[in-house]
Parts: structure tokens; sequence; C-alpha cells
């Protein structure tokens, strides 16, 4: 079966001067339809630039990224553009919302700008992501007036508002008391479940990445761990 994301071969390095720093150095990683996976690695390894290079947000030095065969890299920006806005969506650790909107503006915000306009049924469908987060009786508050936790399930369902093949997630908890952060991932993994979503969940957290079907760890640039969740449970317990 075609995987939805097909990776193959990324290299990305940076330039300083004269001298090419290497971040990526041949990433090979499939991702399919509906899986919730975990990406670990320490401060440095380069989790985030995989990310936004994944989430068409950074191009690569090198290498194949295919989206249900569909060859990605070499699109023009604009064409990423189009591309990102309608299969991505984006969480972050920050929730990067727009204080003086409302929760409901914040969510539906990325159609209105994408048409020029906006239109009932984006407000309709912002209305029902936010019901489905839990903030049906917040969704007209400023997002200055919400909690941490609230925002962060406004920015969830921002990312959700075009119905995406994909969704990245860069330390989506960080920022979350613990009980908090129990609360996104039990919102995340209900999200997959029933809307067959794909997440891709960078954490440095263990306790968020045990909850994921796949745990793939980067460390200096190269995946050095690709497992299914039970079979490592079953293989620590050896």
């Amino acid at each position: 079966m075609t995987p939805l994301v097909h990776v193959s071969d990324l290299v990305k390095n940076y330039r300083s001067g004269s001298l090419d720093t290497p971040v990526l150095k041949g990433i090979e990683l499939d991702l399919h339809e509906g899986e919730f996976v975990a990406l670990l690695g320490p401060s440095g390894s380069g989790k985030s630039t995989l990310l936004s290079i994944l989430g068409t947000l950074l191009r690569p030095t090198r290498g194949s990224i295919q989206v249900k065969g569909f060859e990605v890299v070499g699109l023009s920006d604009s064409e990423l553009t189009v591309f990102r806005n309608r299969y991505l969506g984006f969480v972050f650790q920050f929730h990067h919302l727009l204080p003086e909107f409302t929760a409901i503006e914040n969510v539906y915000f990325p159609l209105a700008a994408r048409r020029g306009w906006e239109t009932q049924a984006m407000k309709d469908r912002a209305e029902y992501l936010l019901d489905r987060v839990g903030l049906a009786d917040r969704m007209h508050y400023r997002a200055n007036k919400l909690s941490g936790g609230q925002k962060q399930r406004v920015a969830i369902a921002r990312a959700l508002v075009n119905s995406p093949l994909l969704v990245l997630a860069d330390e989506p908890t960080g920022n979350l008391d613990q009980e908090t952060a129990s609360q996104v991932m039990d919102l995340l993994r209900e999200i997959n479940q029933h809307e067959g979503t794909t997440f891709f969940i960078s954490t440095h957290d263990s306790q968020i990445a045990s909850r994921c079907d796949r745990r793939i760890t980067v460390i200096d640039g190269k995946i050095t761990s690709n497992s299914n969740v039970q079979q490592t449970a079953y293989a620590d317990n050896e």
C-alpha cells in the first residue's frame, strides 16, 4: 500500500560562510494514513527541521518527499502554499493565535485568508471544531482571555479546519502542565481515531510518546530507531 508520506534520502545543510553544517543526513521515512506517530530526539537532533521540511515551510538540500505518490520537492513557492493550505495542519508549542481575535475567528482565519473573504460555511466548520475540542462555550472569547490549555485547543481546532491529510505537531504540550498536556493528548488521539487524521508529533516526553502507535528517534540528523510502541514496551520488559 502506498504510504501517505514517503521520504527518501532527505538531506538538509545550513551554510555559514563557506561551511555547510549538516542537520539531516539521509532520512528515510514512511507515514501511513491514520497513524499516530511520535518523533523523539534530543535538542538539536533535527526534529524541528524535519517537521518544517515535511510541512513545506523549509526546503531540503536534497531528497524526495512524496505525499500520496505526488512529489512535493521542486514545487514553486506559490504551489507549496496551495499544497500546505489544502493538505497540512500545524500545531506548535507556542499556539501563535491572534490575541485580539476571538477563538472562532482564529479557527476559520486560515480559510478566510486563503479565499479572501469569510463565509458561513467557514464559521460553521470552526464552530463544529471548537465544540469537538470542548470550547463551545468559549468560541466568542478573545484569545487573550483564554487559558494556556484553551489556547492550545483553539490551535488544534485551527489545524483541523481544512480537513488535512496530515497534522504536524512540534512539542504541542511543551508549555502545558502535566494534567493539561494529558488532556490535549487525549484530544489529539480522539481526533486521530474518529477522523482518521494522521499525526506526526515531536516530543521530549516519553510518556507522550508511549501513547502513540509508533516511535521514531532522530539523533544527530539520522533515524536511529523506528519501532511500534507495543513492540518496544514488550522488548523493554524482556
